[in-house]
């Protein structure tokens, strides 16, 4: 069974409290925070539709209670039609990278348009927050070597593996052997959390057939 957001910002809220605690441990740590869906989905539309006043309050909201603009590394997973990749925005490298699980044969994403229209809805929206001044003219795409896989069946549980696995500088090496336990390890995170019912049920259901 493919990822859903529902999983994935479960997923992220996990990911954003362990790095905050991994941070305040260590200054080598890199700070780290990803973007729920309900964000994501509004930075992904075409850059003549996008408002930046539609979501300009849960920004702001965000930012007062995280700190993320004076993180090193932001997330944004986006989804279309259960076909998941990660964008990132490098703020130590000022870079922005895309990891797909399945790249062309050119190198560029499935979802390119949906990604470039992240970038650029992004930095409108942080530039006319006025919560940071931020030089985007001096970013650039570049994109780190990262694993691939020949389906679409786990792009969404490789782009969970791309959050935890890049450095900022490298992605390290994993493949598709580790996605049953993933899988498990996500559903055990999951089961105290009466809202998640039902992508609990369908996470196990997904692992028992693929056995």
């Amino acid at each position: 069974m493919p990822l859903d957001s529902q999983v994935m910002d479960v997923w992220t809220e996990k990911f954003n409290r362990e790095a905050a605690l991994l941070a305040a441990k260590s200054n080598r740590s890199k700070k780290k925070y990803a973007f729920s869906q309900h964000m994501v989905v509004k930075l992904i539309i075409d850059l003549a539709t996008f408002n930046p006043n539609e979501c300009m309050k849960d920004f702001k909201s965000a930012v007062s209670k995280s700190k993320m603009l004076k993180d090193d590394l932001l997330y944004f997973p986006v989804v279309k039609d259960y076909y998941w990749i990660v964008c990132f925005v490098n703020l130590v490298h000022k870079q922005y990278h895309i990891f797909d699980s399945l790249l062309k044969a050119d190198g560029s994403s499935k979802l390119q348009e949906a990604a470039n229209n992240l970038f650029t809805n992004f930095r409108r929206l942080v530039n006319e927050s006025g919560l940071a001044k931020i030089d985007y003219s001096l970013y650039n795409l570049s994109t780190p070597d990262h694993p691939q896989h020949k389906t679409t069946f786990d792009c969404g549980f490789f782009s969970l593996l791309y959050m935890d696995h890049f450095t900022g500088k490298v992605m390290a090496e994993f493949d598709d052997k580790v996605i049953p336990d993933l899988r498990k390890y996500i559903a055990s995170s999951l089961i105290n959390n009466r809202d998640n019912a039902e992508s609990v049920e369908r996470l196990m259901d997904a692992e028992l057939q693929s056995k």
